[in-house]
């Protein structure tokens, strides 16, 4: 019985090779899977936006999406604002070089960032989430 999801989850962590074994927890530790995408207009990247949080956070990464919590209501576009302005301070960019260029009514959404090597964002997002 204990068996088959050990099977799964070793098969699971092996194929997609995004795990560490934790050897004093005897269990792999997934680490979960996020990219930044290369565009004709910039650097690219998913979030997935909780409005009307207690705080204003980054919390981690779900479906490979970082996860923003602001404390905007989804309003005349106040939560797309307030999660620039959250992005733009955690990731020390400006707030011009960030745009939500897909998914601007939507929980989903996408942003493009300006003038930034690949590398050093995801550096930056890296730092960030292991805050």
């Amino acid at each position: 019985m204990y068996n088959t999801p050990r099977r799964l989850l070793l098969a699971a962590a092996v194929a997609s090779l995004i795990c560490k074994w934790n050897y004093t927890e005897r269990r792999f530790l997934v680490t979960p899977k996020f990219s930044v995408k290369e565009s004709k207009n910039g650097l690219t990247f998913d979030i997935q936006v909780t409005p009307r949080a207690s705080r204003a956070e980054i919390t981690g990464v779900q479906d490979d999406a970082l996860k923003v919590k602001v404390t905007a209501l989804p309003v005349e576009g106040a939560a797309n604002e307030a999660c620039i302005k959250l992005l733009a301070k955690e990731l020390g960019l400006k707030k011009s070089q960030l745009e939500i260029f897909a998914g601007g009514k939507s929980r989903r959404k996408s942003v493009v960032v300006k003038d930034m090597a690949k590398t050093e964002l995801e550096q930056k997002i890296e730092s960030v989430l292991k805050k």
